[in-house]
């Protein structure tokens, strides 16, 4: 196995560390060929993936969030190289979604007889993501959560910051495109998912795998502040099944508003021009998994394609 090994020293909470020496050994014990190396800004990281691929890496094992496997998923997205996960982010949802181990260490003890396996991707105007694109208030609290703030809180720096733009919520006039309807929305939020788990353990929805050939859109309509929280409150079920005013599961959809947006996805803002256009990717990424594939996190929910709630 040839593999290109990439560690983030700045994802995750501070203290925790996820050093190249932490891994290096053990690979070079498996009999592993390993060129290790420190990762670079999010375009630096798709670049270094694709010319990994190029050059006939067996594997990019990235040990970092989901923003670094983001930007590595996007040079790697049509290629023979898998994706390896030593998950040492901060919500790290894709690992969780896959069903793989959050402990660093076991998941590398994992990743020696793993295999690659294809996975669904979500794509918005040519950007790739693994998880969930979100709009709304989300998106704009993502942009408040400072470096410094993501290493000392983790996942509860975007909950406050979330919360404080709940306090007094902007709403997002858009059109929502189906392949069955066209309608007016206005949203405090509309996510729209790949993968089951996000904001560190979050669900999108209940049903939702990387390998249904679906999305799930999840919008959140203004309602008051009881309801919201009486939603919140629920126990069980994702966002679909909990605070969404309308979801849907489909292959593709279209979403129009009037000028540049703050997009998230996996963790990492975009301002992009509409129309969004979203849509599934069959396949579209080789993992490194455990065999048989792993469960992904279980719930209970009900779901009807394209279908409102």
């Amino acid at each position: 196995m040839r593999v290109l090994l990439l560690t983030n020293p700045q994802a995750g909470l501070k203290g925790s560390s996820c050093p190249l020496e932490r891994f290096l050994p053990a690979m070079q014990a498996w009999g592993w060929s390993v060129t290790p190396q420190g990762t670079a800004p999010g375009p630096r990281l798709t670049a270094m993936a694709y010319e990994a691929a190029q050059a006939g890496f067996d594997a990019v094992i990235a040990a970092g969030g989901d923003g670094t496997l983001h930007h590595l998923a996007n040079g790697l997205v049509g290629t023979r190289t898998a994706l390896g996960i030593l998950p040492c982010g901060t919500a790290n949802d894709l690992a969780r979604t896959l069903g793989l181990p959050l402990d660093p260490d076991e998941a590398l003890a994992a990743l020696r007889d793993a295999r690659p396996q294809p996975i669904d991707l979500g794509s918005i105007n040519g950007h790739y993501f693994l998880n969930v694109a979100a709009l709304g208030v989300s998106a704009e609290a993502s942009t408040d959560v400072t470096s410094e703030q993501k290493r000392r809180f983790g996942q509860w720096a975007y909950y406050w910051n979330a919360f404080r733009r709940l306090v007094y919520p902007q709403r997002l006039a858009l059109r929502l495109y189906t392949p069955n309807e066209s309608r007016p929305l206005e949203v405090y939020q509309l996510s729209v998912g790949n993968g089951r788990s996000f904001g560190g353990g979050w669900r999108i929805s209940e049903d939702a795998t990387v390998h249904d050939r679906l999305l799930d859109v999840v919008a959140v309509e203004p309602m008051g502040p009881m309801a919201l929280l009486e939603r919140l409150l629920l126990r069980r079920g994702g966002m679909a099944e909990r605070i969404a005013t309308r979801s849907y599961r489909l292959p593709e959809c279209r979403i129009e508003v009037s000028g540049p947006v703050h997009v998230n996805l996996d963790g990492e803002s975009f301002t992009l021009l509409p129309p969004l256009e979203f849509q599934v990717v069959p396949d579209a990424l080789q993992v490194l998994l455990p065999t048989p594939r792993p469960a992904p996190e279980k719930g209970t929910g009900q779901e009807k394609a394209e279908t409102p709630r």
